[in-house]
């Protein structure tokens, strides 16, 4: 608000819209269900930029069953979509995909980019990433107390 109470900036959350249901994500025996939709997942962001005028930009989002984020919508409609592994119990984005960036093939790519990423099991920090072209990039990490490298 400003000096004279005048609201200048708005904001709005909703959670666990019906129009975004929970993705089934998979089964993890570490896992219970709660047996509920109702997770407070914030599936709908919306915020005004002429409040006068009641005009607003919403961005979505949609869940699995464990929490993660899968599918993303910002303000224009272009979705980025997120996969987990089993491998690591549903617990690290393993892949994620981008927008198409043009879908006329006019002024770039007409492919949507999609980029992997593994992980190591015991520290969830991530140890590759593959990008669009197929380029690998491994990452390694040295502990400090140790002197120790990990792979």
């Amino acid at each position: 608000m400003d000096g004279s109470w005048n609201v200048k900036a708005k904001s709005q959350l909703f959670y666990d819209e019906a129009a975004y249901r929970l993705i089934s994500g998979g089964a993890n025996a570490q896992w219970q269900d709660p047996n509920t939709t109702y997770r407070g997942n914030a599936t709908t962001t919306r915020s005004w930029h002429d409040i006068a005028n009641n005009l607003y930009v919403e961005a979505h989002g949609q869940f699995d069953n464990f929490g993660s984020r899968r599918k993303a919508w910002d303000a224009n409609g272009n979705r980025t979509q997120s996969d987990f592994s089993s491998y690591y119990q549903y617990a690290y984005p393993t892949g994620v995909t981008s927008p198409i960036p043009d879908s006329s093939g006019v002024y770039g790519s007409d492919s949507a980019f999609t980029t992997s990423t593994t992980f190591d099991p015991n520290t969830g920090l991530p140890t590759s990433t593959t990008d669009i072209n197929g380029q690998t990039t491994q990452i390694s990490y040295a502990d400090p107390v140790t002197n120790v490298l990990d792979p």
